[in-house]
């Protein structure tokens, strides 16, 4: 009889034990996704631009433009899950340059995280063409993706976690640090063209900079301001939406022989670059809405895929010419090769056409 009444007192204790634990998460239970918020359609982030030489010395310019970027839906065949951020300038200070633009952030995502794609036709499997908003799923010390493309240029993430301020308080967020390779040519490789991301897992995305090859570049940064568009965004009747201007390759020409084709450099033109002559050409139809005409590229690609000897004529306009001329500066293609696998120089004309 002792013994029954002892072992009913321990079941009790051990009830009652059970019963005032603390609960806590259930076993079993998924983890949360801290990359969720780069593919919740609506969820939105409004940045400011900032320059300078290092991320400890970033400056907004006084006539600074503020940019809003939300998460859209992007279907594209396969499986795989996708998703982009769309941005566009919503507020610039009264004195500024009446410029407007948008542009788009490609991204896939799998089982290891997600990758930002190098444009929306992209091949997803050519892991070389990485941009720099690319995290893993999960972050335990240094993450690392060093992939050579299919044509030879080469991409390496760096992601790690430290501490920075984000809108005046202390975080944790994850750092993507990118460096991408344009193909080499002759064995020799020129400078990479850097990208460095702040995510703040479950937030998203506070910092986001690009930084040029060339020797001396600054970094170009968009910084988060807000966790959505502030109130104070004007609205619709106060401001005048900008003007879209549609841009396209009317027509396109190989002088030299190459492996290098007038389509390869077109195709390239318009998943890459088009967005870039867009905005210039906006520029002037803010003074001058019915601009149009046809804009004339003439350049060389060299053999190390970069271009020179530059040409720019038409546009209907001297300021587009001027300014498209130094973005093509920064154009980059495949280095062109002769029959005999050299790389060679190779001269190429497009025609763009302009309509408001």
């Amino acid at each position: 009889m002792r013994s029954g009444t002892a072992l009913a007192v321990v079941i009790l204790l051990v009830s009652e034990a059970r019963a005032q634990a603390p609960k806590g998460p259930r076993a079993g239970a998924p983890a949360p996704d801290p990359l969720a918020v780069l593919r919740e359609d609506g969820r939105s982030w409004a940045y400011e631009t900032a320059f300078g030489e290092s991320l400890s010395s970033l400056e907004v310019p006084p006539q600074g433009i503020r940019w809003l970027c939300e998460v859209t839906p992007w279907t594209a065949p396969g499986a795989a899950t996708r998703s982009s951020i769309v941005c566009d300038f919503y507020h610039q200070a009264p004195d500024g340059p009446e410029t407007g633009a948008d542009w788009t952030i490609w991204l896939v995502f799998d089982e290891g995280g997600v990758r930002q794609l190098d444009g929306r036709d992209a091949d997803a499997g050519d892991r070389g063409k990485t941009r720099g908003l690319t995290f893993p799923r999960k972050l335990d010390g240094t993450w690392k993706l060093d992939e050579k493309g299919r044509d030879g240029e080469r991409t390496v993430v760096t992601v790690h976690e430290e501490t920075a301020k984000v809108r005046g308080v202390a975080r944790k967020v994850w750092v993507a640090e990118t460096e991408r390779w344009a193909a080499p040519a002759g064995g020799k490789v020129a400078d990479p063209d850097r990208e460095l991301v702040q995510f703040v897992p479950g937030l998203g995305p506070v910092l986001m900079c690009t930084k040029q090859g060339k020797p001396g570049a600054k970094y170009d940064c968009l910084r988060l301001f807000a966790n959505q568009a502030p109130e104070t965004k004007p609205p619709p009747e106060t401001k005048p939406a900008p003007p879209q201007g549609h841009v396209s390759i009317s027509s396109k020409h190989a002088h030299d022989p190459s492996t290098l084709k007038a389509e390869d450099v077109a195709a390239k033109a318009a998943s890459s670059y088009l967005g870039g002559v867009r905005r210039c050409y906006q520029a002037v139809l803010t003074r001058r809405p019915t601009t149009r005409g046809t804009l004339t590229l003439d350049f060389t690609v060299s053999s190390v895929g970069k271009t020179t000897a530059i040409s720019v004529e038409g546009g209907g306009d001297d300021g587009i010419a001027g300014c498209v001329a130094k973005l093509v500066a920064g154009w980059r293609f495949p280095i062109p090769q002769s029959t005999y696998a050299e790389p060679r120089n190779a001269r190429f004309t497009l025609g763009l056409a302009l309509s408001p």
